[in-house]
């Protein structure tokens, strides 16, 4: 018989209305090893990151700027498109340099495929020149 124990390393630190238990998986977890490709580079021995910080958003505010980032780039706006690309391109290339996701399933790989938040597209939005009522 097959087990499978599913592990979740949350990055972000994100607030949820009551505490999600699954049913014994401290028990099972518990004196399992925790296997890395080699360690991260201390952060202070790091240069700066390239990262976007998430800002807090409305839920009308986020749902904004991802209907007009999504219609502009439906629309063909390439700039938008290559803005996110050239981030997540940066993003990993800072990641492999410095073996930031040393510990996380699927490396810098997984780091970058979920890099993309509101506030890296409000940021493409304002590089390319597009105003919404949301952006200042």
């Amino acid at each position: 018989m097959k087990k499978t124990i599913l592990l979740i390393l949350l990055v972000s630190s994100p607030t949820f209305s009551k505490e999600i238990v699954v049913e014994g998986i401290r028990e099972k977890l518990e004196g399992m090893e925790l296997v890395c490709d080699g360690k991260p580079v201390p952060e202070k021995e790091r240069g700066p990151s390239p990262k976007i910080r998430s800002k807090s958003y409305s839920k009308g505010e986020s749902d904004k700027i991802l209907t007009l980032y999504n219609e502009n780039v439906k629309n063909g706006n390439t700039c938008l498109s290559e803005f996110v690309s050239g981030y997540q391109s940066t993003l990993y290339e800072y990641c492999t340099k410095y073996n930031v996701s040393a510990c996380i399933a699927g490396g810098c790989e997984h780091t970058v495929g979920y890099s993309i938040n509101t506030s890296v597209l409000e940021k493409a939005l304002s590089k390319c020149q597009i105003k919404s009522q949301v952006i200042n």
